[in-house]
């Protein structure tokens, strides 16, 4: 099993793309599938003493762009994508939300789209409840930046009524800030 952390592997793809490493456009079969198993979508597991649950909010069908995917032509990225399994009609973005238990808390760590991005996704609700989550028992919610697919979750679509109301507080990541502050 690849244990790899956020920072290799952000190390690592720069120093790639530093050293101007060029290959061939290849999609793990591991993420090819376009959405998870419906009797459990989404995955737990351990990092320290943090217990961290993925879960899927289903999908952006992103139309192709020929500027999307850096070093390969669109007719490379449809064929990798066929040979991964996925559709090549359209670009499979999946949404996934992830709350982290520690500490005797339970952080939501961004908010999915609220069923307010794509037709496809909005999924996050019904498999939260299936992961044993229950909405009113988030301590605290972390944004990681503010784009819709992480956001829009936060309140209900119809009546902006807050979808976490015994949350505390609402934290803008730090790394999200500072880049604010240098831009």
């Amino acid at each position: 099993m690849l244990n790899m952390s956020r920072r290799d592997f952000v190390v690592s793809t720069g120093l790639a793309a530093a050293l101007g490493l060029n290959s061939r456009l290849v999609i793990s079969p591991a993420f090819a599938q376009k959405t998870p198993d419906p009797a459990k979508p989404f995955v737990t597991y351990k990092i320290g003493n943090a217990e961290v649950t993925a879960i899927y909010d289903g999908i952006w069908e992103k139309p192709h762009d020929p500027a999307f995917i850096a070093n390969a032509s669109l007719d490379d990225v449809k064929a990798a994508m066929t040979k991964a399994g996925l559709p090549a009609d359209f670009v499979s973005i999946p949404f996934t939300v992830v709350i982290v238990k520690t500490g005797g808390k339970t952080i939501l760590c961004d908010s999915g789209t609220g069923g307010q991005v794509q037709p496809t996704a909005g999924k996050f609700m019904t498999n939260m409840k299936a992961a044993g989550f229950d909405p009113a028992k988030i301590d605290a919610i972390l944004i990681s930046h503010f784009h819709p697919d992480h956001i829009f979750g936060l309140m209900e679509k119809e009546t902006n009524k807050p979808v976490y109301p015994n949350s505390g507080p609402i934290i803008r990541s730090s790394i999200a800030c500072r880049r604010r502050a240098r831009d």
